[in-house]
C-alpha cells in the first residue's frame, strides 16, 4: 500500500496544496495543475479499493461518462486516470462553501433562497441523468455554494463515480447500500448496483433526497 500523500507532494501534473475533505472513498485535496497553472479539487481513491481490477475498470469507465456532463450547476470533471497506482479525479475548484456548513451556521434558509438552490440542483440532476449516471448521495455536503455574477450559484459535486460494491469492500452485511442516512430515498433500501443506464426508480432515488436538501 502506498504512503498517504501530503500537502507539498506531487502526483503527475498536480501539486498538492492542502487537504479539503476526507470520506469513505478517499481524500480530496486542493491542488494546482502545473501545466495549465490552475487550481483544481483532486480526489484520490483509497488504495485498498483502487488496487481492485474490476473496481478500477469501472471507475475509469464511469469517470469518462461523468466528464462528459456539461451543466452550469454541475462541478466539471477536468481529468481522471491512474498515476503511480493511484486513481484520481481532477475537478473544477469552487471557491465557496458547502450547503451543510451554511445550514449548520445559519439554520433553516429563507424560502426564496431554499427554492433557488433546490431548483439549480434539480436541473443539475437532470443533466446527470441524461448522461445515464446516478448520483446516489445527494446531500448538503455535496452541494457547493458561491457568489457568481451577482447571484448565488449552487453546484452538485461528488456524483456519478463508481463506489465499491459490497464484494469489493469485503462487506458482509445483508442489504447494505451506498449513501448517507437521512438522505436516502424510500427506494434505496431495496438496493441496486449499476451506475450506468439508470431506471426510473434509480433516478427517483436521486430526486427524492434532493427535495430535503434545504
Amino acid at each position: 500500500m502506498s504512503e498517504p500523500l501530503q500537502p507539498g507532494d506531487e502526483l503527475g501534473d498536480f501539486q498538492l496544496e492542502s487537504v479539503i475533505g476526507r470520506g469513505g472513498m478517499g481524500v480530496v485535496y486542493r491542488a494546482r495543475q502545473r501545466s495549465l497553472d490552475r487550481v483544481v479539487a483532486l480526489k484520490l481513491v483509497r488504495d485498498d479499493i483502487a488496487h481492485l481490477a474490476d473496481y478500477r475498470e469501472r471507475f475509469l469507465r464511469e469517470a469518462r461518462v461523468a466528464a462528459s456532463v456539461e451543466h452550469e450547476s454541475v462541478v466539471t470533471v477536468f481529468h481522471f486516470g491512474e498515476q503511480d497506482g493511484r486513481l484520481y479525479l481532477a475537478m473544477q475548484w469552487i471557491d465557496g462553501e458547502d450547503l451543510r456548513s451554511v445550514l449548520e451556521r445559519s439554520g433553516r434558509l429563507a424560502p426564496e433562497r431554499a427554492v433557488a438552490i433546490a431548483t439549480q440542483i434539480a436541473r443539475a440532476l437532470d443533466a446527470v441523468h441524461a448522461r445515464k449516471l446516478v448520483h446516489r448521495d445527494v446531500k448538503p455536503a455535496n452541494v457547493l455554494l458561491r457568489q457568481h455574477e451577482g447571484r448565488e450559484r449552487a453546484y452538485l459535486t461528488d456524483f456519478g463515480i463508481a463506489r465499491p460494491s459490497e464484494a469489493e469492500e469485503g462487506l458482509t452485511q445483508v442489504g447494505l447500500v451506498a449513501g448517507t442516512a437521512g438522505y436516502l430515498s424510500p427506494e434505496r433500501p431495496a438496493g441496486w448496483s449499476s451506475f450506468t443506464r439508470p431506471s426510473a426508480t434509480e433516478e427517483q432515488a436521486d430526486d427524492d433526497p434532493s427535495g430535503s436538501l434545504v
